[in-house]
């Protein structure tokens, strides 16, 4: 059975929340694994495939994060790689990521008003063929963020639109978009310029006056 990746309350157009009705429905993947697009997933009592198609050797790049947990440790996520035979009926290990407690480091992103724990990479050449990634852990719960491609600027708007995603998927109120430097950095000019312009203003009556 297949499982489309659903838009959902997503608002940018490279992210998108994966959503599956059954346990182990694929998730197809129907954009180019060489742009970059973020899919936000979560695991609920089993492991998540996607599965995406080459019709050329591709440059592939795939990471993981999570958000943090209070003092918990963080959620031992494994991130696998696999192509289906030419000819059916198996498939072929590429790369394996098992992420152990010290193989997460914490970083803070200012413009997604949010920090997160990453993993390493798969980064690989993959020639042509129909490929699986699997995200699991051992007892397959929890929140993961599965990024392919490269980091891209996709504009402000988009942007900002990214921020509310993730931060929506993730829990938060929309007056966390105030933590994100793509709001508050505006927000602070505006400010600065409403006060300029009444201290302008209230000089100008003194001088006035005087």
């Amino acid at each position: 059975m297949v499982a489309l990746v659903f838009p959902g309350f997503v608002l940018a157009s490279n992210v998108f929340l994966t959503e599956v009705s059954v346990p182990y429905e694929v998730v197809t993947i129907d954009t180019e694994v060489s742009e970059a697009q973020l899919h936000l997933g979560e695991l609920d009592n089993f492991p998540i495939m996607y599965e995406f198609s080459l019709s050329a050797t591709t440059s592939f790049v795939a990471t993981i994060s999570q958000p943090p947990v209070g003092g918990s440790e963080p959620n031992p996520l494994t991130l696998m790689l696999v192509r289906r035979d030419d000819r059916g009926g198996g498939v072929t290990e590429i790369d394996r990521l098992n992420f152990a407690t010290d193989d997460w480091f914490l970083v803070k992103d200012s413009s997604m008003g949010v920090s997160l724990l990453e993993g390493d990479e798969i980064s690989t050449e993959l020639v042509a063929g129909l490929y699986r990634v699997e995200v699991s852990t051992p007892d397959n719960y929890g929140k993961y963020l599965l990024s392919f491609g490269p980091p891209a600027d996709n504009g402000y708007f988009a942007n900002l639109a990214k921020a509310r995603s993730i931060q929506k998927f993730l829990g938060y109120s929309p007056l966390k978009m105030l933590t994100s430097s793509l709001v508050y950095y505006p927000l602070g000019i505006i400010l600065l310029g409403i006060l300029l312009q009444r201290t302008w203003r209230y000089r100008k009556m003194i001088t006035n006056a005087s």
